[in-house]
């Protein structure tokens, strides 16, 4: 006998004695004096798999509501908010749904899955007298899953793309020309599962491309021509973000004034509590008006594997806590690395940055790193240092400025096992210094420039 439980979705299997025979097991001894009696069958469940129907619900036309519309998938969907849905589109579907009022928020555990970015847009109605609102907006407590589609024209307070308070998973989506006042393309306070993704020309005033302040996992994805007024060109984040395989380019951060700020982290902007990480990915030629043209963090921040170029306003600003290993900064301007926080840096290159290869007026540790062709208007055309450095197993090359092609340090440097070698500037070629220096086990050869070698003031 099977009985259906409806709390749980699952089919039951009723198990026990149902005739009305009792078992030997039943039987009384006759000597003890006792009757014989009928002994109640036992009756007890046994959970099977679990058979909780699914639903599939078809998009057969662009129409932005009615029957066989996205926005008729997403009612069907959202009866039911204890059932696993998927919303499909017809196989020959292509074009654009262009939305004149919001859909309806996305809820309880629903896919969607489109036939690819370049075939189908979802966008909100371009018109000035359409209402403000995201096209996508995922409820808290919401699993979704979107795939295979462009979002696109949403105007919003937050997300202008996607807005976010519970579990999103994007695949094979673009973000394009969005706009709100957090998160152009997507304001999340969830989590997000971001995979082989683009952000395109969205803009804001902080996180053009992604405003995060939840936890998100970006993988295999490209954030381009994104703006933000103030913070963020690319991504801001307020929450933890892990980053890999993935590039930062032509983002912007353009605006800076005095006493409103703004004008950091054209790439990537690490609020002062937020954590990021990022892996094998690269950020060129983004920029920042104030500073950070590819990432500014005033939190924690660890870079692996990553490369840093062509950025405006630095490669990367540390004024918090970060690690740097095997990572590459070239031909940004404003310097390759400003660290005003605490930097460790290992296996790492700075070559052909102009205004300088590091500016460290914090605390850094530099190991096992090389610095070459490096430039700087006047001091420390490789090394800039008006805080506190350590550094081992380094090496200074054709790095130049007015004074001190290699080494600039007015603070305190510890330096071994490091070789300074055809640094030039018009007063000390491999190293000026006006602090204090203690140098061991390490050479300086073919610098060229009044002072040549090392000048101690």
């Amino acid at each position: 006998m099977r009985l259906f439980n409806e709390a749980t979705g699952s089919i039951c299997r009723r198990i026990g004695n149902t005739s009305n025979t009792p078992r030997p097991g039943d039987l009384r001894s006759l000597n003890r004096g006792t009757r014989t009696r009928r002994h109640r069958p036992g009756i007890r469940l046994e959970m099977l798999e679990d058979r909780t129907l699914l639903s599939t619900f078809e998009v057969m036309n662009l129409h932005p509501d009615g029957e066989g519309s996205l926005r008729w998938a997403i009612v069907q969907a959202n009866a039911d908010p204890d059932r696993a849905d998927d919303i499909v589109f017809a196989d020959d579907l292509a074009g654009t749904i262009e939305l004149t009022t919001a859909l309806p928020d996305l809820t309880g555990e629903l896919t969607i899955t489109g036939p690819g970015a370049e075939t189908l847009t979802v966008a909100r109605n371009p018109p000035e007298n359409t209402p403000d609102f995201s096209v996508f907006v995922v409820s808290a407590g919401a699993n979704i899953t979107l795939s295979g589609l462009t979002i696109t024209g949403g105007r919003a307070e937050n997300g202008g793309g996607i807005s976010n308070e519970g579990s999103l998973a994007l695949t094979e989506i673009v973000v394009f020309g969005n706009s709100a006042e957090r998160g152009g393309g997507i304001f999340s306070s969830g989590t997000a599962t971001i995979a082989n993704s683009s952000f395109i020309d969205n803009t804001t005033l902080r996180g053009g491309g992604m405003y995060n302040s939840g936890t998100a996992t970006i993988s295999n994805s490209s954030f381009s021509g994104n703006e933000a007024g103030a913070w963020g060109g690319g991504l801001y984040n307020y929450g933890t973000a892990t980053i890999s395989d993935s590039s930062f380019s032509g983002n912007r951060a353009p605006y800076y004034d005095d006493e409103e700020g703004g004008g950091g982290g054209g790439g990537i902007y690490n609020h002062r509590t937020a954590t990021v990480s990022v892996s094998t990915s690269s950020f060129s030629g983004n920029e920042a008006a104030f500073s950070g043209g590819g990432i500014f963090s005033s939190g924690t921040a660890t870079i692996s594997n990553s490369s840093f170029s062509d950025n405006t306003g630095s490669g990367l600003s540390n004024r918090g806590t970060a690690t740097i290993s095997d990572s590459s900064f070239s031909d940004n301007t404003g310097s390759g690395l400003s660290n005003r926080g605490t930097a460790t840096i290992s296996s790492s290159s700075f070559n052909g940055n102009t205004g300088y290869g590091l500016s460290n007026g914090g605390r850094a540790e530099i190991t096992d790193s090389t610095f070459s062709d490096n430039t700087a208007l006047w001091e420390g055309g490789g090394l800039y240092n008006s805080g506190i450095v350590t550094i081992s197993n380094s090496s200074f090359s054709n790095n130049s400025s007015t004074i001190s092609g290699g080494l600039y340090n007015s603070g305190t440097a510890t330096i071994s096992n490091s070789s300074f070698s055809s640094n030039s500037s018009g007063t000390s070629g491999g190293l000026y210094n006006s602090g204090t220096a203690t140098i061991t086990d390490s050479s300086f050869s073919s610098n060229t420039g009044g002072g040549a070698g090392w000048r101690p003031v």
